[in-house]
């Protein structure tokens, strides 16, 4: 894995949070309709009651996969930010950070560090080497894309 799709793992993993949460929103929004349609129980029973337990355990379910999207978004953050944190020169820490934390564009990157988006790349390259030999000593592997 080369130093660029290390640190691009957070934003996969933010992407990843983001869709099944908007799954988990459908279908509690489905389980809050189906449980207003049921008020109790009706006698001799409905297709209904039926309805209401499979919309709960999908939710169910539905949470569960989003919590452990959850913490595979923290277990990405930490890894990302230790491999920042190893970076020695500051400046390139900051392009890091803006960059594969904050996701900002390479312009905003330069406006906030009052330098141009030449500077930026130039530190954004050299933290890249930074932190591909920081994996290489780690035992990371590293293949070319």
């Amino acid at each position: 894995m080369t130093a660029k799709e290390y640190l691009e793992q957070v934003q996969a993993a933010e992407h990843a949070v983001r869709t099944k949460m908007r799954r988990f929103e459908r279908v509690r929004n489905l389980s809050m309709q189906l449980s207003s349609a049921c008020p109790g129980p009706v006698p001799g029973g409905s297709g209904n009651d039926h309805a209401l337990e499979t919309a709960i355990t999908a939710l169910m379910d539905a949470e569960n996969e989003l919590n452990a999207e959850i913490r595979r978004l923290n277990e990405a953050l930490r890894a990302v930010r230790e491999a920042i944190a190893a970076v020695p020169v500051a400046a390139e820490r900051d392009v890091l950070e803006k960059r594969y934390l904050c996701f900002l564009p390479w312009d905003d990157i330069a406006e906030d560090l009052r330098c141009t988006r030449r500077t930026v790349m130039n530190k954004h390259r050299s933290a890249l080497t930074r932190v591909d030999r920081w994996l290489a000593l780690r035992g990371e592997e590293k293949t070319q894309a």
